[in-house]
């Protein structure tokens, strides 16, 4: 399996709704393209540092998308490049809750 890795940071006040958008709509759209998987990430407020990398204290959302392997995950871009409502809704996560820091990582699961 192949895991597309979404991570972001969320401005104060838009996490809520972002994680609604997330679960509802997008979930939705993703499964019609192809996705396999979609799970929503959110950072454990530990009250503590594990190491010298972690940081609970930002509005970290993180966000997995599986698929079969890596083709079926290019299927799905071009799939969700060529669906207009698709490429509207995914826009949304800039414009209207405004994330940043936006990181991406492709990643297989070690079998």
């Amino acid at each position: 399996m192949i895991i597309a890795q979404w991570t972001y940071e969320v401005p104060e006040g838009k996490r809520e709704g972002l994680l609604r958008f997330m679960n509802g709509e997008m979930r939705g759209i993703y499964r019609a393209h192809g996705c396999l998987r979609h799970e929503v990430l959110l950072p454990v407020a530990a009250g503590k540092r594990y190491s010298s990398f972690h940081d609970d204290l930002r509005p970290t959302v993180g966000e997995h998308l599986g698929f079969a392997d890596q083709r079926a995950f290019e299927t799905f871009l071009e799939t969700m490049d060529a669906d207009p409502a698709a490429s509207s809704a995914t826009a949304r996560y800039e414009a209207e809750f405004g994330v940043y820091n936006c990181a991406f990582t492709l990643l297989t699961l070690d079998a």
